[in-house]
């Protein structure tokens, strides 16, 4: 998920669970290098309510089995927090793939609404479509939410104008269109925009290039000894912000768990990784949806099947 950011439709916060917390918008700006490198900027407005709970944190996935492979680095790099909206003790956590907003005590900053933003690349995200071109085929959302969000924009932005593009919202595996399922809005940049994302629900778009688009599809190196079946629940790296000390609700957003991408087919999985035989790299907690012969020839399509940003809580 690389790229956010366009103006959004007015959003009314719903209340989270264990409190007033929720997401009033997520915008993505996705940008695909020729390199292959997929960059990724997110802007994360949240209401915090009156606040006493603890603090916001945004994880994204390492690894994961694309395409039946065993598990493979996803390649991400360089994950940085670009604005803490003032919230003291926000930092990039050891592991290199977590951020955290705020203290784990709690935090009296975390109140009213404040907007985060992050970037972060990704190295191995894109893959090959069934026509030979770069696809890349990204969950921005996710499905594993505890709370609705209530305006998401992706913004992509590619080296050549896409061969095509679709966008789905709705529970993972579905193949309802997305509220605004692909404005062109620059030579190279497609715009998709979902007024509402329910708690369960995914979001995603699978955008293709022509096979002699000056785009790199890197090779992934894999990761273990896998076989490439998917990681359980527990292995997903949810976004989510806890409500006490430790209780945590699921409401943020996603980039990538991965999925299998070239099969027929149909309806994801809560927990992303893989949908069945189709998806793409799955958002957070998202699950595949797949399938061969959507996207003009780019292999497939459903909510919840394409890879990228993390989850939310």
């Amino acid at each position: 998920m690389v790229a956010v950011t366009a103006a959004l439709p007015a959003a009314v916060p719903a209340e989270a669970p264990g409190g007033d917390r929720s997401v009033v918008a997520f915008d993505a700006d996705i940008t695909v290098g020729e390199d292959g490198v997929v960059s990724v900027r997110e802007e994360i407005t949240y209401d915090f309510g009156d606040g006493g709970g603890g603090p916001a944190h945004r994880s994204l996935p390492l690894s994961a089995p694309i395409d039946g492979s065993a598990e493979q680095s996803l390649g991400l790099t360089g994950l940085t927090i670009e604005d803490d909206a003032g919230v003291e003790h926000s930092e990039v956590l050891p592991d290199g793939s977590s951020v955290r907003f705020g203290s784990e005590g709690g935090d009296d900053q975390l109140t009213g609404r404040k907007t985060f933003v992050v970037s972060y690349a990704y190295e191995t995200l894109l893959i090959e479509s069934e026509a030979g071109g770069a696809r890349l085929y990204l969950d921005v959302i996710g499905s594993g939410w505890e709370v609705p969000v209530e305006s998401v924009t992706a913004e992509v932005t590619t080296p050549v104008a896409a061969r095509a593009v679709d966008c789905y919202a709705g529970a993972p595996g579905s193949r309802d269109e997305c509220t605004g399922p692909g404005t062109t809005t620059g030579a190279a940049t497609v715009t998709f925009t979902q007024d509402r994302v329910a708690p369960g629900e995914a979001f995603s778009v699978d955008v293709v290039l022509p096979a002699d688009a000056p785009v790199t599809v890197n090779e992934a190196e894999p990761v273990g000894g896998g076989t490439g079946a998917a990681p359980g629940d527990s292995e997903l790296s949810p976004f989510y912000i806890a409500v006490g000390a430790i209780a945590g609700v699921m409401f943020m957003v996603g980039v990538a768990q991965a999925v299998n991408l070239a099969g027929s087919g149909g309806s994801g999985r809560r927990g992303g990784y893989h949908g069945g035989a189709g998806g793409g790299i799955g958002g957070g907690f998202s699950g595949g949806g797949g399938g061969g012969g959507g996207g003009g020839g780019g292999g497939g399509g459903g909510a919840g099947g394409g890879g990228g940003g993390g989850g939310g809580g």
